[in-house]
């Protein structure tokens, strides 16, 4: 079993519609390709979380690499874990304004970083004590 947590800054605002659209294709995508993982949305930011066997998981980020609506693509996180966090979610979504304030602060905390150019957990403490942090108030 693998985790990617990767942030990126979107090229645009995205609306419901967007949203929804991006969703209903990932859940489709990750069903096939048996990845779980969780997308969150805030302030022209995504972060993401990607479960499932590293191939698939390749797989699926180059794909995201390659959308067009995805710019300063950076990985967070990258490594083997014992076991899924969300093993019902094909695509779980959350806006950050929606989270419990530790988490949402996390997150938003996540987002600055990337816009200071600081995106790696393995290079970045702080980093990482924040994507803990965020996975520890969250659970599919």
């Amino acid at each position: 079993m693998h985790r990617l947590i990767y942030v990126s800054a979107a090229r645009r605002p995205q609306t419901a519609d967007d949203l929804d659209r991006i969703l209903s294709t990932s859940r489709s995508n990750n069903l096939r390709d048996a990845i779980t993982g969780l997308l969150i949305y805030h302030d022209m930011t995504f972060i993401q979380m990607l479960e499932g066997c590293s191939e698939d998981i390749g797989r699926c980020f180059a794909r995201i690499k390659g959308d067009p609506r995805h710019g300063e693509i950076s990985r967070v996180l990258d490594s083997p874990v014992a076991a899924r966090s969300f093993p019902q979610w094909q695509m779980g979504f959350a806006l950050a304004g929606d989270l419990p304030v530790p988490v949402r602060d996390s997150v938003v905390s996540i987002g600055e970083l990337r816009a200071n150019g600081t995106a790696s957990a393995s290079d970045d403490p702080g980093l990482a004590m924040l994507v803990r942090s965020m996975l520890g108030g969250l659970r599919g």
